[in-house]
Parts: C-alpha cells; sequence; structure tokens
C-alpha cells in the first residue's frame, strides 16, 4: 500500500491515495539475518509476485546478503534480485523493461519499501534488482540525494530517480484540500503525535497494542512497527495483525510532499498470546489487501482532520 500526501506552494493539504500493497539498526551494516529467514522471506515475496499478476514478467532469482550497489559508500546490504522475463536482443530487452516500467510505475519503489518492511531493517541496507539478458538495474536509497534512484549498471550517465509525484491513476478519494501550518518543520512531530494517539485509544481483543518508532537518523524518514491488533484491518476474521508504515517527507519548490508506505501481516492465534514472526502472512491482492488499503485510507484521511484541528 502507497499512499501521498502533499502541500503545495499556493498553501494547501492535498491527499492523493494510490493502491500499492522494520530489525532496525544505524550501523555501518545491516544486522545478521539467519539463511532460514531469508528463505522464509523469499517464498512470501514469490507469492506476492505471483498474487500481483507480474509473475509472467518477473520471476524472483534470490534474495542475498551482499555488497550495496552504491559505490560511494562501503556497505553490505541485502539484495532482492529479480530477473525481467525477455528474450532476443539486449536493445530490445531494454526497451521491452523500460515499457514495463512506465505500465507499471509504482512497482520498483513498492518493492524496495517492501522488502525493507519484511526484513525489518533500516532502507539504506536494502536494495532491488532487474536483470534484463546482461542488463543490471539497481534500486536504491541514495544518500546523497535522499532519493530512490534506478541505475542501470556502474555507469552514473544512465540513472532514472524514482518520483514521489502522485501518478496520474490516483484512486481512493482522490484529492483532499488541508490548510497546512504556519510552521511545516514541526511536521514530523504532529505525524507521529497522530499515530501515538490514534493507535493508544485502540482497545484491542488481543490485547494490549504496541507502536514502536524506528530511531533512525534521518530527518526526513519516519518508520513505525504496530503489533498486538485484532479485528482492525480485517475487521471478519479473529487474525492477529501486524503493521509497518514508512514516511517520507520531501521539500521542493512547490512545497511539502509526504508518501506512506504501508505493509500488514496476518496470522492465526488462540487466547492473548501472539503468534511466532514466521506464522504471519503478507497482506497481498489475493489476501485482504483490500482491507489493508481500506484502512490505511481510513488512517490517513484521519490525519488530514487532525492536521486541520491543529492548524486552526
Amino acid at each position: 500500500m502507497m499512499n501521498r500526501l502533499s502541500v503545495s506552494s499556493a498553501g494547501a493539504w492535498v491527499l492523493l491515495m494510490t493502491a500499492a500493497v522494520c530489525r532496525g539498526q544505524n550501523t555501518a551494516d545491516p544486522p545478521l539475518l539467519a539463511n532460514d529467514t531469508l528463505t522464509r522471506d523469499k517464498a512470501a515475496l514469490e507469492s506476492a509476485v505471483t498474487d500481483e499478476g507480474v509473475d509472467t514478467q518477473l520471476e524472483i532469482l534470490r534474495l542475498r546478503r551482499g555488497e550495496h550497489p552504491d559505490t560511494r559508500t562501503e556497505r553490505q546490504g541485502y539484495r532482492l534480485e529479480f530477473r525481467f522475463r525477455a528474450d532476443g536482443m539486449q536493445d530490445a530487452a531494454d526497451a521491452e523493461f523500460q515499457k514495463f516500467l512506465q505500465a507499471n510505475q509504482d512497482l520498483p519503489e513498492r518493492w524496495f519499501y517492501r522488502l525493507a518492511h519484511l526484513l525489518d531493517i533500516d532502507r539504506r541496507f536494502v536494495s532491488v534488482h532487474f536483470h534484463v539478458i546482461e542488463s543490471e538495474y539497481m534500486l536504491y536509497f541514495d544518500m546523497a540525494s535522499r532519493e530512490l534512484v534506478l541505475q542501470r549498471g556502474a555507469s552514473r550517465s544512465v540513472r532514472r530517480s524514482i518520483s514521489i509525484d502522485a501518478p496520474a491513476f490516483a484512486t481512493g478519494h482522490g484529492a483532499v484540500v488541508v490548510r497546512p501550518a504556519a510552521d511545516t518543520g514541526k511536521l514530523p512531530n504532529s505525524i507521529q503525535k497522530y499515530f501515538d494517539e490514534y493507535f493508544r485509544k485502540i482497545n484491542s481483543p488481543g490485547g494490549k497494542v504496541e507502536a514502536k518508532w524506528k530511531e533512525l537518523t534521518e530527518p526526513d524518514y519516519l518508520a513505525l512497527n504496530v503489533s498486538g491488533l485484532k479485528r482492525q484491518i480485517i475487521p471478519s476474521h479473529n487474525y492477529w495483525e501486524r503493521l509497518s508504515f514508512s514516511i517520507e517527507l520531501k521539500q521542493d519548490a512547490a512545497g511539502w510532499k509526504l508518501a506512506c508506505y504501508s505493509d500488514g501481516w496476518y496470522a492465526s492465534g488462540v487466547g492473548s498470546s501472539m503468534p511466532e514472526e514466521s506464522n504471519y502472512h503478507l497482506m497481498d491482492a489475493k489476501n485482504f489487501g483490500d482491507d489493508l488499503e481500506a484502512y490505511a485510507e481510513s488512517l490517513l484521511a484521519g490525519l488530514k482532520r487532525y492536521l486541520e484541528e491543529e492548524r486552526r
């Protein structure tokens, strides 16, 4: 699930909803993940590829720890590697891949954050790779530009930025106008306060709801994990539920823009003891993806109202 919130230079908040459905540490390298964890997560990602209907074009080759693609830094990371199914000459395959990206504009960044959420690690340590015959396209977070970039091979001259502007096919409730605060520097605190108050008020049948913000050093990025939920996202079933949120804050000539990426998991369980992490299943297009989308839309609508009240 990917949701976007932006504020224009004219001083109006715009909420745009688009469908898309963190063991974090601030160290030089990511935490070590067990091989069985990577195997389990790779299987979950393979199921998501099939459920999203892109398995005829993409195949997951491997999920592994390795050198991060940003050659300006010396750090390890976790790489999700796809093979783009293409035949024939290299130039034709590259052109076909570019058409695939144009038709699926939010796919690269959506899978980037899905990987970060699933592995539960800082976005600085994940990358998504697309192998197109002999070409390799690498998506990662560029710490210098503070943007997601899609880069072909080792050449810096072939670089494609992933825009955080809402695509033209925005769905959900469309655009909603809200007046901004005079001091947008308080925006991160306002967002945190809204989510803290929201989840603190939830009386879940599963017991105590726990919302944890990650300790990140990035001033324009927030990450939140929520556990202990029941019947909040999927009211039709008595599943345990978990959520992960990544929120980017960007400012350009047009004003502030927010992009919120959310993923959810569900598991069966009896009593008040939460299931083991390995028992949770990803909410995807075939399994409660619509419930997750509706829940995220409701949260963002609540954030809109909260910001409106705060600015009166």
